[in-house]
């Protein structure tokens, strides 16, 4: 059994939902921490693990929305400028978006644990929790989820209502 990583999923479809692009909002974050700096395409790409021919459309709406500056020349590896006032309010729907997913995750979480107390009681779950603290805290929902389907009595049911109730996927076979 394997849960998606649901904060990655839920802040894609949310992207995609408000702005038209599930990456949009990574690669508005990225920007959002250069504001001083010269960007390019390449280096976002990098640095949000998307291809450039993703990144790049993204820019070009920027570019159009005043977020970003194209510098003068020709260059393939054009150089850009953060135009910090256009940028911000585009930032602050990014930044939402991030808290949103977040304060949803921690209410999903909670709810796992008590579900987890429930069949496993407190000494079940204090094992759980401090296997927790090993997975990388990007995978550590669908870990959690994953853990109480298999060592608990509750059902995939239970598990998969719990996890959607945050708009994300849930556990899959």
């Amino acid at each position: 059994m394997t849960v998606e990583d649901p904060a990655s999923h839920a802040r894609s479809a949310l992207s995609k939902a408000i702005f038209g692009n599930s990456h949009y909002c990574s690669v508005v974050g990225y920007l959002d921490h250069r504001r001083s700096e010269t960007v390019t395409v390449r280096n976002a790409a990098k640095a949000t693990g998307l291809a450039d021919a993703i990144v790049k459309p993204i820019f070009q709406r920027l570019v159009e929305s005043g977020a970003l500056v194209a510098h003068d020349g020709a260059s393939p590896r054009r150089a850009f400028t953060v135009d910090a006032d256009n940028l911000e309010p585009i930032a602050n729907a990014a930044t939402w978006i991030a808290t949103r997913v977040e304060l949803e995750l921690a209410d999903v979480e909670t709810r796992l644990w008590a579900l987890a107390e429930r069949d496993l009681g407190s000494e079940g779950v204090q094992v759980l929790r401090r296997l927790a603290i090993r997975v990388p805290s990007a995978g550590r929902l669908s870990w959690l989820a994953n853990a109480i389907a298999d060592t608990t009595h509750a059902s995939m049911a239970e598990v998969n209502e719990i996890v959607s109730a945050a708009g994300v996927d849930g556990t899959s076979g």
